[in-house]
């Protein structure tokens, strides 16, 4: 392994020739179970800003098998780039005597099963080198393969340089070995898209350690080349600090074969000013988000102290630093982000802060206190009227429950029509419906004879009768 502590000067001028190909380049996007919809919505926006004739396609929403997906979007197409944003994880094998890991795919259509990525990779290039084939007599460049997933870094280990799947196609991960996400890596992204329009654009091959090399300099996230004629992975790891985004630190960062590296080199002093000119300012935003994930209270406060202005700043899927906080369970950032003077009240498109905290099954009680004790409205409704006090409900999540009641959360308040205990009874949640009981829930939060009916209707005697009894016993004590 190899690191770079140096870099070519200055960019050639535009005065090379053009090397003319039938490119025709297409962007496929295929997405699965999990994917979160701002990030297909910004890469659909990214693809569609570009000359490479993007098809898109949603695995959940056509309901189809992975191996049926891969075939329909490659047919018909020379397609050369596949971007799979996929929700991803590493499944642990217990086996005498070594204990193995591999990254697999989680499916679509409400499935708990997934399927392996290295066998879901085969097909992929399978697919894309046959439709290449079919279109062009001559041979076919090699495919490209983005894939953006969480804990996608162990492929550096499972695809064997030289295997016949490293030969098959270059693979661009954009990954750490934990979670990964669209802020961190959308800079990286959008500069790929933007190289290989360019390239296409130009009528010239898109060119591997180049296109590593302008999507990653500037990265917010760690990023590895993989595949084709490289001896092993190139590895460019995630920026730790503002110094780490100049081009000199930027550069030492990336590990790989010496000869792998000298050819980078020799790819980067003949980029044209045209290709130096794709190169994206330093991300600091992208680097917020990075140090988030890693809850790295540390870099964080440097960043903070010297940038105060990102305190507010929104990353490219339009979050917040103390949404990305919560969301990442980044409790020690989060609670720097309150004492800076972040709103406790934030909200993103579609939740808020404190809602974030009540989404199970990574429930977040800290996130929950730092909030309220920095007031936070604990009536706060997302544009769909749901409070985290509804939220914490529908999860059946007591001691969020509980803690919200006793910061001042409203029973009464109604999210989509429907008080807490009216959800909780109506969905057949029994424990809910005694916690909100015991919290004095009665006539004003819908405890009536109408509502008894309807549980009953629905089949859920046993909550019937405990509403049954609740209300009687309210107005036996009204009685009197």
């Amino acid at each position: 392994m190899q690191n770079i502590s140096s870099r070519p000067k200055g960019p050639k001028p535009d005065t090379q020739p053009a090397i003319f190909l039938p490119v025709k380049s297409r962007l496929l996007l295929l997405y699965g179970s999990g994917t979160n919809p701002v990030t297909i919505s910004c890469l659909s926006k990214l693809a569609t800003s570009t000359v490479l004739q993007p098809r898109i396609l949603n695995l959940e929403s056509r309901r189809l098998s992975a191996r049926t997906a891969v075939d329909r979007l490659t047919s018909g197409t020379a397609a050369s780039h596949l971007m799979l944003c996929i929700h991803g994880g590493i499944l642990h094998r217990s086996s005498a005597p070594v204990r193995k890991a591999s990254h697999r795919v989680m499916m679509a259509n409400g499935r708990n099963d997934s399927i392996d990525t290295m066998r879901f990779l085969e097909w992929v290039t399978t697919a894309l080198a046959s439709t290449g084939r079919a279109k062009s007599p001559a041979p076919a460049a090699l495919p490209f393969v983005h894939l953006l997933s969480c804990s996608a870094a162990i492929l550096r280990e499972q695809i064997k340089p030289g295997s016949s799947l490293w030969r098959s196609a270059y693979f661009l991960i954009y990954s750490s070995k934990r979670s990964t996400s669209l802020s961190a890596c959308g800079s990286s992204m959008a500069t790929a898209v933007r190289y290989v329009d360019w390239c296409e654009r130009q009528r010239r091959e898109v060119d591997p350690l180049k296109l590593l090399y302008l999507a990653g300099l500037r990265r917010g996230e760690c990023m590895t080349l993989m595949g084709g004629d490289l001896t092993e992975p190139l590895v460019w790891h995630a920026p730790k600090s503002e110094a780490d985004l100049s081009d000199q630190h930027s550069m030492s960062a990336l590990r790989g074969d010496a000869h792998d590296i000298d050819r980078l080199l020799e790819r980067v002093a003949a980029l044209t000013a045209a290709e130096q000119a794709l190169l994206p300012p330093p991300s600091l935003r992208g680097l917020l988000s990075n140090r988030l994930e890693r809850d790295d209270v540390e870099a964080v406060t440097v960043l903070l102290d010297e940038h105060p202005e990102l305190r507010d700043a929104h990353c490219i899927q339009g979050l917040s630093p103390i949404i990305e906080a919560v969301d990442k369970r980044a409790n020690r950032c989060l609670g720097l982000l309150l004492e800076r003077g972040a709103d406790p009240d934030a909200r993103s498109v579609d939740t808020s802060a404190l809602e974030i905290c009540a989404i199970g099954p990574d429930y977040n009680l800290r996130g929950l206190q730092l909030l309220l004790a920095c007031g936070a409205d604990p009536n706060l409704s997302n544009p769909e009227g749901f409070t985290a006090l509804a939220t914490a409900v529908d999860y059946e999540w007591e001691a969020g429950v509980k803690f919200l009641l006793a910061h001042g959360a409203r029973m009464d308040v109604r999210s989509g029509g429907l008080s807490c205990l009216e959800a909780a009874a109506l969905n057949g949640k029994a424990e809910p419906v005694h916690w909100l009981l015991a919290a004095g829930a009665g006539q004003a939060e819908g405890l009536n004879a109408a509502l008894i009916e309807k549980v009953a209707d629905k089949g859920h005697h046993p909550i019937a009768a405990v509403l049954r009894a609740a209300l009687l016993g309210e107005q036996l004590l009204d009685d009197r």
